[in-house]
């Protein structure tokens, strides 16, 4: 677990995993993070994925990206049924692009019990015609010992969470 910023309510905790499209592999880092303080909480989820695996990003860019509007997100832990979330995202330093999500409080309760299963992302294009059907999968193995997520999640889940 992390504190990125002193004086801050931010809490953030991180591991590695993959992420494939088509037969290309890359490494990619999940990060959780919750932010509770007087006016509520916020909880996110948010992974990596290297600019150089062909997808188009910029479908789920910014405000108003196709994410946005439709749940293009599957999570999916270990002999469980797939959550759908809209997802959106943006680049960093033209290297990577970073997906981003609002994480329900029962969804992160969920990881924390499942310790030690891989959580599986899938990221779906928008259905249009001139598109190809590909998607983009990230998988990562929660660590055996949820005591570090248990600490991040632990401040939004006894709060009040707020959608911003």
């Amino acid at each position: 677990m992390t504190k990125p910023y002193p004086d801050n309510p931010l809490r953030e905790a991180s591991i590695v995993g993959k992420v494939h499209v088509g037969d290309s592999t890359e490494q990619s880092a999940l990060t959780i993070g919750c932010r509770a303080d007087d006016d509520g909480a916020v909880m996110t989820a948010s992974f990596v994925v290297p600019d150089t695996l062909d997808f188009q990003f910029g479908m789920f860019e910014g405000p108003g990206g196709d994410g946005e509007d439709e749940e293009l997100l599957s999570v999916i832990l270990q002999d469980t049924d797939p959550v759908t979330h809209n997802v959106s995202g943006w680049h960093s330093d033209d290297v990577e692009f970073t997906f981003s999500y609002l994480l329900p409080q029962d969804e992160a309760s969920r990881w924390r019990e499942h310790a030690g299963e891989e959580l599986t992302m899938a990221v779906h294009l928008a259905s249009a015609d001139d598109l190809p059907p590909a998607r983009l999968r990230a998988e990562f193995d929660l660590p055996v010992d949820a005591r570090g997520l248990s600490d991040v999640i632990a401040p939004c889940l006894a709060a009040t969470v707020i959608n911003r």
